[in-house]
């Protein structure tokens, strides 16, 4: 009887975190309130684009803090927007920060740093 009030308190407990988690993103904290950060989405679309770049670069990364992932999706963007690197370049720099990257990985990464259109060095 005891073991089955456990496991039923585990699993409402289980989904309770679900449905508090329900809708949040490695964004949904605000990065505006994030000091060091170089980029921050203007539009919806490059929110939306950046969003999936974090989610890649946790997913190379692992379980990192928030700042952890925009830093290294800061240091992933300096290389693909820049236009003097061929993708060679890239991809090895683009290694260098995340791990070993399959060539399909890449194209994705390269592809998502042409979606991000807002993006500006200063």
């Amino acid at each position: 009887m005891e073991e089955r009030k456990n496991k039923r308190r585990k699993r409402d407990e289980a989904q309770h975190d679900m449905v508090k988690m329900k809708g949040t993103t490695l964004l949904s904290e605000g990065i505006d309130d994030m000091v060091g950060i170089l980029y921050r989405p203007k539009t919806t679309e490059t929110r939306q684009t950046y969003e999936v770049l974090l989610n890649f670069i946790q997913a190379a990364l692992g379980d990192q803090p928030r700042d952890v992932l925009c830093g290294a999706a800061d240091e992933v963007l300096i290389v693909l927007k820049n236009d003097r690197m061929k993708d060679k370049e890239k991809k090895k720099d683009v290694e260098g920060l995340l791990g070993e990257i399959a060539e399909e990985r890449f194209a994705l990464l390269v592809n998502l740093g042409k979606k991000i259109t807002d993006w500006s060095q200063e």
